[in-house]
């Protein structure tokens, strides 16, 4: 339970250490820092690292030169697992990132750079230990990605884009216990959340924050949809997301997902094409997700629903921070199909298989509503 609670919330966050200590002073490696992470958005990846060697020339042995290295890493093989053979480079890049960010720590413990960089390596790393469900080794990167973390709650009056970092652990410090009962008696170890207050620090970060305004859209996304249940605010997050970033197919695919749950089919088939095609796992299993819900509640075509639902669900190994939850809503989506058919058995399995893998409280609604009808 504590695997998640302090990394979940960092994926993408690199972003507010980029104007203090050496950037204060250097406008030009702000701004080739800021030009690298858009080309990374956009997937533009062979002008993103030429950025990065231009960074690395102005500022040898900073840690934001390894870390955005790892970063282009983990967008051109999103989302990145560790048994991927690019890991083996991305994790490379992240130890000289925590090398460089002791460094600099050593000399002033209250370094915002140096504690930045140090949480973001720690927490990425926890990440993926806790996916390959190595348990006390994320529970071990995940302490010592807290000791840094909490040094940002007071840091807020310095600079807008911490309204990210305290937003997202005062949100999930609630939300997380609450989708995983059995994490509750471990958050007496850790400061108290605020879900309300958590949105509106994330909300101040998505409109007020210099750098970490694409996180702050993408958590926001992900929390209206997956536990709020307010699709239209979801839908607000990924229009500007593909909008600012139109070569990104994972923003295309979460508009497209946001659309289809707003009811405007016929919009979110015209997105497919953009990542329908790659090969990605994810990719793969979101695209025959919501082909067979756009054919399902759009066309009627159940048949068709019913094939595309299976072939989502027949992906293996798919990574559990979005793969599963499509094919959540595929088994959800057979169920429905094979309930109004009068297979009320094979109904059950399937509802009771997307009960154990959602963590979408509208679909866990309609679960428990479908169940209670059988």
């Amino acid at each position: 339970m504590i695997k998640k609670i302090f990394l979940f919330i960092f994926t993408f966050f690199w972003a507010n250490m980029f104007v203090f200590g050496q950037f204060l002073k250097d406008a030009t490696a702000q701004q080739i820092t800021t030009d690298a992470v858009e080309k990374i958005y956009n997937f533009d990846f062979k002008n993103a690292r030429i950025a990065i060697d231009k960074l690395d020339k102005k500022l040898p042995n900073h840690p934001v030169v390894p870390f955005l290295y790892a970063y282009t890493i983990s967008w051109q093989t999103f989302p990145l697992q560790k048994n991927y053979t690019e890991y083996t480079q991305y994790e490379i890049y992240l130890q000289t990132c925590l090398a460089q960010s002791k460094a600099i720590l050593k000399k002033n413990k209250q370094d915002i750079e140096g504690n930045y960089f140090a949480m973001m390596a720690y927490s990425l790393m926890a990440l993926h230990e806790s996916e390959a469900e190595n348990f006390w080794a994320s529970v071990d990167l995940g302490k010592s990605a807290f000791h840094y973390l909490k040094k940002g709650f007071d840091w807020g009056d310095k600079l807008a884009d911490y309204y990210f970092t305290t937003g997202l652990y005062r949100y999930y410090a609630v939300q997380y216990p609450e989708t995983h009962p059995a994490a509750k008696a471990a958050m007496i170890f850790f400061p108290n959340g605020d879900k309300v207050k958590g949105l509106q620090y994330l909300q101040l970060a998505s409109t007020q924050s210099k750098f970490s305004k694409i996180e702050a859209f993408i958590y926001l996304h992900s929390i209206y949809s997956k536990y709020e249940k307010n699709y239209l605010i979801a839908l607000a997050q990924t229009q500007n997301l593909i909008q600012k970033y139109p070569y990104n197919p994972f923003f295309a695919l979460k508009h497209c997902e946001s659309l289809i749950f707003v009811g405007r089919y016929a919009e979110a088939e015209l997105l497919l094409p953009r990542f329908a095609t790659l090969s990605g796992k994810m990719y793969r299993t979101a695209a025959n997700t919501f082909k067979g819900m756009i054919y399902e509640k759009y066309y009627k075509n159940y048949e068709s629903a019913q094939t595309f639902y299976k072939n989502a669900t027949q992906i293996t190994n798919v990574d559990v921070r979005y793969s599963k939850d499509f094919q959540a809503l595929s088994y959800v989506g057979l169920g429905r199909i094979t309930l109004a058919n009068g297979q009320k058995e094979q109904a059950k399995k399937y509802l009771k298989k997307a009960q154990k893998m959602t963590e979408y409280e509208g679909v866990k609604d309609e679960i428990k509503k479908l169940l209670k009808g059988l």
